[in-house]
């Protein structure tokens, strides 16, 4: 319960490492609805973070930096079990779909050939393409 005053904070792309396995594991436990309404709110905090030109979740806060507004990490994938279940929870799509455009994302622009990963990668926030 001491998370739950986070469950508004826009400013983090960590609200599924924070949310899912405490506030959904503690629904799914319990049936409590306060644990689900805690957990959707913080996924919808979460969807603010995803930026649609380039199907990515931005990483950390921008604090006024252009350069970070672009900016993601492979960390962000973290995310995806988080979105699915709310999109489970609530049946709106808008979840899913962005949990497989990131997916698909960091598929395209993270991993390497063998398999490996980038950490950090920066895309142009408007056009969506990545610049490194």
């Amino acid at each position: 319960r001491r998370l739950e005053p986070r469950k508004t904070d826009t400013t983090t792309h960590d609200m599924g490492f924070l949310f899912y396995p405490s506030f959904v594991r503690g629904y799914r436990l319990t049936g409590d609805p306060y644990f689900r309404e805690v957990a959707l709110t913080a996924a919808e905090s979460l969807t603010t973070r995803f930026n649609p030109n380039g199907g990515y979740l931005q990483a950390w806060d921008d604090t006024g930096k252009p350069e970070n507004q672009g900016r993601t990490i492979v960390d962000t994938a973290m995310n995806l079990p988080f979105l699915l279940w709310a999109a489970g929870e609530t049946g709106d799509r808008r979840y899913s779909e962005i949990a497989l455009r990131v997916a698909d994302t960091t598929a395209a622009h993270h991993v390497r050939p063998d398999g490996s990963t980038f950490h950090v990668v920066d895309f142009d926030p408007a056009t969506g393409q990545a610049v490194r």
